[in-house]
């Protein structure tokens, strides 16, 4: 009896452990730049999600084949199927500010809390656009500055870094069944100089990690089955 006890315990205690942050949308040999005519490629997608990644109209970010993260991972979130080989990344070329908006729907009948923003980003010169700022640009979640950095700068050297950026933090990080979100992310240079040849900021490996809600039902039957074990415990160990 103790080791069906133990066995239901554990099982309780799985059933917890299984609801950590996974990927929802990702995106990383699949962007839309128009400055050189490429199309948008679905993005990685949980079942059920959608998303669009969108350049601001500047034409200053372009594909880059010779500079993608390819680890892996989107930021250090492991297991999600990004490129492993020489792919494709983003370029923020010379200096130039820009920005990205990366647009999430919640196609399912759930709702789901974002957990994370995962990007990966580096420079290879000190006049590369390397300050970075995330916000919520609009839609269900809190809108404003969610957190700012700084990528690191190689000195002619791409050197990446892994970004996993909380979101729990926000007033409202829900994003319901049927609902949308439009986070952006932005690049900015120290000083004055917008125009420096060769000094560029890589980006690549952008994803949202996040946890299904349970329904009042579910959270019922896991607090009744605890219940059950407890009572099951109590009466076979006196």
């Amino acid at each position: 009896m103790k080791k069906t006890i133990a066995i239901l315990t554990v099982a309780v205690c799985a059933g917890a452990m299984s609801a950590s942050a996974a990927l929802l949308v990702g995106w990383d040999d699949n962007f839309n730049q128009p400055n050189n005519g490429s199309t948008t490629p679905p993005p990685k997608t949980a079942t059920g999600f959608s998303g669009l990644a969108t350049p601001d109209a500047n034409l200053n970010w372009s594909r880059t084949a010779s500079a993608a993260s390819t680890d892996g991972t989107f930021g250090t979130l492991a297991g999600a199927g990004t490129e492993t080989g020489f792919s494709d990344g983003l370029a923020l070329n010379n200096g130039n500010n820009g920005h990205f908006d990366f647009t999430v729907t919640n196609g399912t009948a759930d709702d789901y809390d974002l957990d994370f923003f995962h990007f990966d980003a580096g420079a290879t010169r000190p006049k590369a656009a390397d300050n970075w700022t995330l916000s919520v640009l609009s839609g269900a979640l809190t809108v404003g500055n969610v957190t700012s950095g700084v990528s690191p700068n190689g000195g002619g050297t791409l050197v990446w870094a892994e970004n996993d950026l909380d979101l729990t933090g926000l007033a409202d990080n829900t994003l319901e069944a049927g609902q949308s979100v439009v986070f952006r992310l932005d690049f900015v240079q120290d000083g004055t100089i917008q125009y420096e040849g060769g000094h560029n900021l890589y980006l690549d490996n952008i994803a949202i990690s996040g946890t299904v809600i349970p329904e009042p039902a579910t959270l019922g039957l896991v607090a009744a089955f605890g219940g059950a074990v407890l009572f099951i415990r109590h009466r076979f160990m006196i």
